[in-house]
């Protein structure tokens, strides 16, 4: 994604986030209770714990999609 600092990773995800496009939303929870937070116009995903830290953020373009584990714990394929 092109960041050069830790810090301005974090910022975006942070800022993506809490600024989610909803028009181009996606978002399910898993197992853990964590919220995965999708946006198909950019193909950025982020993974917020449910303490709301960021777990993960990244750019899904070219990945076809993104798999998680729902509360059932089976695995689900979303394609992006």
């Amino acid at each position: 994604m092109g960041f050069k600092k830790e810090n301005e990773y974090v910022a975006s995800a942070i800022h993506f986030a809490n600024n989610v496009d909803k028009r181009n939303f996606k978002s399910v929870i898993n197992y853990k209770g964590e919220t995965y937070k999708y946006d198909s116009r950019n193909n950025y995903l982020v993974v917020v714990t449910k303490d709301g830290f960021i777990r993960t953020f990244y750019s899904t373009e070219g990945s076809g999609g993104f798999s998680y584990y729902p509360k059932k714990g089976v695995k689900k394929w979303i394609k992006v």
